[in-house]
């Protein structure tokens, strides 16, 4: 499988799991200094939905 495949695969698997745990998708990408296609994929549904995840955070 090409390098380019699983770095994608990657990022899918990151922006799934983010929908149900975003903290622990972005304490990942900020821990393992993710990069690149798999640190847009995984951050792609957060950057849409940012404002809301600010608002639970606080509570």
């Amino acid at each position: 499988m090409p390098k380019s495949a699983v770095v994608k695969s990657i990022g899918w698997a990151l922006r799934k799991f983010s929908k149900t745990n975003a903290y622990a998708v972005v304490s990942f990408i900020e821990q393992q200094s993710t990069q690149g296609l798999a640190k847009r994929e995984g951050l792609k549904w957060l950057s849409k939905t940012s404002s809301s995840l600010i608002a639970h955070q606080s509570v």
